[in-house]
């Protein structure tokens, strides 16, 4: 499918093979100051082999914002900093009729392609059958301007097997990303579930905790904050078992070993705030304060986090 917003044909082909970052953005930034993190961290991702694009998030709520297009305006900036060969991901939260006029005012400021994941809530108090609302959720993602990734929370819960059966109603649904955590043989079972589908659709783990099981399971690319802060790293874990060097994957996997230690061992609450925490180390984040973001950690953690980086000795991200 050929995005609105550019040239690309968008197929399932194209997520495999690459690694995907997640732009590391402090939620509350005021726009000025998400601009410059999306601008720096853009900029320096466009520069890495390995790297297929970004995914930013428009559900960031936006502080000081001086219209309604805040979100639109870090679209462009994104865009306007990226490789033109790199693709730009847009997650626009849960699926709804209003988010097809989202996805289109998306595909004009230069998106690829669009995250999108089934409204739980919605689902549960819907009093029509499963059938019928797979249907409604095909309907809407063949409507959509975008290609569409299904973003799956997990396929032991009723709402992540119902992401399956819609990827195989669509044929805009062209990638599946995997949140799976650490929770590897559901993972298993669910790659080889959607591979056993009659058409392609790309897998994409998501993991922060279990990259090397999850990628030598089988992953057609890899979506994931952990790759944000050490993207060398991952895409050298991704490549190397991709291509049967296993015990170079396993040496990087060695190596990460700490970070992913530190990151698992936070609340889900709390892990966006040690990405966040990391990455102004890394100076992706410009001049974005992080008061939001380091309320949430005791001095306690903020001492592992600058040892455990100084133990890891990460590539730098020029």
């Amino acid at each position: 499918m050929t995005s609105k917003g550019s040239s690309k044909q968008i197929s399932p082909k194209d997520f495999s093979g690459g690694v995907i970052l997640p732009l590391i953005l402090p939620r509350s930034s005021n726009e000025a100051a998400l601009t410059e993190a999306i601008a720096e961290q853009s900029k320096r991702f466009s520069n890495i082999d390995g790297v297929i694009g970004v995914e930013v998030n428009t559900a960031l709520e936006v502080k000081h914002s001086s219209h309604g297009r805040a979100h639109l305006d870090c679209l462009k900036a994104t865009r306007d900093a990226l490789n033109a060969e790199k693709m730009l991901i847009v997650d626009v939260g849960s699926f709804s009729n209003e988010h097809i006029e989202k996805c289109a005012a998306c595909a004009e400021f230069g998106a690829d392609a669009i995250v999108t994941k089934l409204h739980s809530i919605a689902r549960a108090k819907s009093a029509v059958s499963n059938n019928d609302f797979i249907a409604h959720q095909a309907k809407l993602a063949d409507q959509t301007c975008l290609p569409v990734l299904l973003d799956q929370p997990c396929s032991e819960t009723e709402i992540g097997r119902l992401h399956d059966c819609v990827a195989q109603r669509s044929e805009n649904v062209v990638g599946i990303v995997m949140r799976h955590d650490d929770r590897t043989q559901a993972y298993d079972e669910n790659y080889y579930a959607i591979k056993a589908m009659d058409r392609p659709i790309a897998c994409l783990t998501a993991s922060d905790t279990a990259l090397f099981h999850n990628i030598n399971t089988g992953a057609d690319g890899v979506i994931s904050k952990l790759a944000s802060i050490a993207p060398y790293e991952v895409v050298a874990l991704f490549q190397a078992s991709r291509e049967g060097r296993f015990f170079e994957a396993q040496a990087t996997h060695n190596k990460l070993s700490p970070l992913v230690e530190l990151v698992g061992n936070q609340p889900q609450t709390d892990r966006y705030a040690v990405f966040c925490a990391i990455a102004k180390k890394r100076g992706l984040l410009g001049s974005a304060e992080l008061a939001n973001e380091m309320g949430k950690l005791d001095p306690s953690t903020i001492r592992r986090i600058d040892r455990t980086l100084e133990a890891v000795a990460l590539i730098p991200i020029d």
